[in-house]
């Protein structure tokens, strides 16, 4: 092959293709020519009357066939022609400067109306031009702006460094999500969920809702009530519940810890039943339909260290004021504390007080570790229930009155 090229590079006569070595072992050049019109010359060897079938495509079915930039891999894109930012930067600089000269033609009231609203097209249009660069594909520099816009350099050379947020402190956002979730949860004690010790779930839940209806329709009767409305009521109230867990492996003969004469003892089986429900509203609606209608108490689900804290921050209260009935929640967000509400036996409202005890942060970790006792600030309570502050002792122990 070497040999025939170097035979025909000074014949002039030759054509203008390069030769291509032959199959078979044959050595010989093969013709592999185009003329002007894009179609194959016959092919063959040299001297032979073989050839191939003239091409019959069109030059744009050709083009198209073999189009390397269709259907490439998804993998694989070919790579994309850089922006030149620079030059970006002085296009949108010199068309600033332009938009800015033809302004003032847009409020000078001998414009023609027709020229006033080309004008604002292309002032809309130059706007729109500058959002996309700035925030899409570069932000132009300060200095070029200041130019086109004629501001002071010193407006923009140094602009207000912006102070980074401070991270919260560990344990702060689990126990806002916590609080957060408890918000949307109630659960229901000592419900008569049947007269043996089950663990199906899809049998619990047909007891749940049996117990309901029979407890709501003697609680109707019992106060004169309209049964089936109240009933109505309540399956209204149970139906926008997002989910019901059984909070337990298996339920229990139902026990009162404080009374052991209670005529309900192992009088059936029960298991505490947590809702959950999609807004704070929601659930606030099915505990008071529920205990107007049937009579039945839900309390909100918290966390066990929550509980905890909610337990020594009540019993502390307890001591501190023995002839009160106190009770203890924690407040609405964004406060991370417990608020603590008091009554006297028999007296229908319950009053909040003063005292807050701040939830510790890293509550909802594994490191916390819950106090021993709540040592309270010292506080006394006059005879309409309010909270008076009082004072502390020289060594600084709290004086309690």
């Amino acid at each position: 092959m070497r040999a025939a090229i170097a035979r025909n590079a000074g014949n002039f006569d030759s054509p203008r293709y390069p030769p291509v070595t032959g199959l078979n072992n044959n050595s010989a050049p093969v013709a592999n020519a185009f003329d002007d019109t894009g179609f194959f010359q016959g092919r063959g060897r040299a001297g032979s009357a073989s050839g191939k079938r003239p091409r019959t495509e069109s030059q744009l079915e050709f083009e198209a066939a073999y189009d390397l930039g269709k259907n490439y891999n998804q993998d694989h894109p070919p790579p994309r022609q850089p922006l030149d930012t620079a030059h970006i930067q002085n296009l949108l600089v010199a068309a600033s400067a332009i938009a800015k000269d033809v302004t003032p033609m847009a409020d000078d009231p001998t414009t023609p109306p027709t020229h006033r609203a080309v004008i604002a097209m292309l002032l809309a249009m130059m706007n729109l031009m500058e959002a996309v660069v700035e925030r899409g594909i570069v932000p132009i520099s300060a200095t070029a702006a200041a130019v086109a816009k004629k501001i002071p350099a010193s407006c923009t050379s140094n602009p207000p460094a912006v102070a980074a947020k401070p991270a919260p402190p560990p344990g702060k956002q689990e126990l806002i999500d916590a609080l957060k979730k408890a918000d949307l949860e109630t659960v229901v004690f000592d419900v008569n969920l049947g007269t043996k010790p089950i663990s199906n779930r899809d049998i619990l839940a047909n007891s749940f809702s049996v117990t309901l209806n029979q407890q709501t329709i003697a609680a109707a009767e019992k106060n004169d009530k309209d049964s089936a409305e109240s009933v109505r009521l309540v399956d209204d109230a149970l139906s926008s519940a997002e989910n019901i867990e059984f909070l337990g492996g298996r339920t229990k003969e139902f026990e009162n810890k404080r009374s052991a004469s209670d005529p309900r003892n192992r009088a059936f089986c029960t298991m505490p039943v947590k809702l959950s429900f999609p807004d704070r509203s929601s659930r606030i609606l099915f505990e008071r339909t529920l205990s107007a209608e049937a009579g039945i108490r839900a309390t909100q689900s918290y966390p066990k260290n929550v509980r905890t804290e909610m337990t020594l921050f009540r019993n502390a209260l307890l001591e501190k004021y023995p002839d009160h009935l106190i009770m203890t929640r924690p407040a609405p967000l964004p406060a991370l504390e417990l608020i603590a509400f008091q009554k006297r036996d028999g007296e229908p409202k319950w009053q909040q007080l003063d005292l807050t005890h701040p939830l510790p942060l890293n509550i909802m970790l594994r490191s916390y570790s819950p106090p021993n006792k709540i040592i309270l600030p010292c506080e006394s309570m006059d005879g309409d229930g309010a909270a008076n502050g009082g004072g502390s002792t020289d060594n600084g122990e709290p004086e309690c009155s």
